[in-house]
């Protein structure tokens, strides 16, 4: 991997528990036992569902054969930070003699034989996954498993926008409510303050799938660039530039789901849907000690569209309650009681974003061609 490409990359790592060797020990970052805020009963289950583990698997076991690589190899390539740091402090504590091969513990070759086994039922543990999941993930914005994307995440996409579709909309969504974005093609929205509101990442881009069956594949992703404006819903070619030449050090991906009609109405054929946003954090490029990787993230939000007379879409926005997102994207925001809105939690949120759809360009094809291999 380029160093360019990598970000900042840290230890995922817990104190060793071998009795009496200080040198393997260190002081490091504990991997959180549970996701923050466990104000949903969703967020207490596993950070990683068995389907992503059985898609890495298959994902990985393809990288080896490209690259020319065995179990041994890619299990090095992917304890990488944990192994230089082991052998750096055992090479300071004294302990020269074993510190040129040592190999931390926590993800072994036989936990990698196990797990690639053709017979093999086994799925590795989150806390051996923690790993495996980082790695994947700079594979992933490098490009390595395009081909591998190509074969496989649109059936995976079908399967899961269906399930989606089971589990928070069905028997209360009418049909062209669920509808009312089907057909469109993949597009960005841009949420984005101006300098001066005290947020350390004050623009997202929520890059869209597409709707079919009122449900998309979202990659979210935040910026510390702030809006540069034409106007109140276009920016001056310098803030793309900006963007497009900067870091995204959070990134959420997942999907957004029509879940039921707010307000269907004759006003210039503008519509109002509920929606709920069901996203992974998967911390692609680890800022700083308070982000909590690998969280679930389950969102209450409103789609706003405006279609023409020919039924084309002119405008829309997606409004998503932030308050479980990293306190680092977002503001606080005036309530306002809305008498139209009552009932939807989402308005009641003290934290919330609403970004709009912006008309594409090369900065923003560029970034989203950067993001284009995440897990859907």
């Amino acid at each position: 991997m380029k160093k360019t490409d990598e970000g900042k990359i840290v230890p995922l790592s817990f104190n060793h528990k071998n009795k009496g060797d200080e040198a393997s020990r260190g002081d490091r970052v504990s991997l959180p036992v549970s996701p923050p805020g466990l104000i949903q009963a969703d967020r207490t289950l596993g950070y990683f569902p068995t389907s992503l583990k059985e898609y890495y698997r298959r994902a990985l076991m393809e990288y080896k054969d490209v690259n020319g690589i065995g179990n041994q190899k890619l299990r090095d390539l992917i304890m990488a930070p944990e192994d230089t740091e082991l052998r750096d402090r055992a090479k300071s504590d004294g302990f020269k003699g074993r510190a040129a091969n040592e190999r931390d513990s926590r993800l072994t070759l036989d936990d990698l034989k196990k797990w690639f086994g053709s017979k093999s039922s086994h799925h590795i543990g989150d806390a051996k996954f923690a790993f495996i999941n980082r790695f994947a993930q700079q594979v992933m914005i490098e490009g390595g498993f395009n081909g591998f994307e190509v074969r496989y995440n649109k059936e995976r996409t079908n399967f899961h926008r269906q399930a989606l579709r089971d589990i928070f909309a069905s028997g209360y969504l009418s049909e062209p409510v669920a509808q009312i974005l089907d057909g469109t093609p993949p597009h960005t929205l841009i949420h984005s303050l101006t300098a001066g509101f005290g947020v350390p990442f004050p623009t997202c881009l929520i890059m869209c799938g597409g709707f079919y069956g009122g449900i998309a594949p979202l990659t979210i992703v935040f910026s510390d660039v702030a809006a540069v404006r034409k106007a109140a819903n276009t920016f001056h070619d310098e803030f793309f530039v900006s963007l497009e030449k900067g870091r995204f050090p959070i990134v959420l991906r997942g999907y957004s789901i029509v879940t039921a009609n707010e307000y269907s109405g004759a006003l210039q054929g503008r519509d109002l849907v509920n929606a709920r946003f069901v996203l992974t954090n998967e911390d692609v490029h680890d800022y700083g000690d308070e982000l909590f990787p690998y969280s679930r993230i389950i969102a209450d939000g409103r789609i706003d569209v405006t279609k023409d007379e020919n039924g084309s879409v002119t405008a829309y926005s997606m409004t998503i309650d932030t308050t479980e997102f990293p306190p680092e994207v977002s503001n606080k925001v005036e309530l306002k009681k809305v008498q139209r809105f009552d009932g939807s939690s989402f308005f009641g949120a003290s934290r919330r974003l609403t970004a709009d759809l912006v008309r594409s360009n090369p900065y923003l094809e560029a970034i989203a061609e950067k993001f284009s291999a995440g897990y859907h």
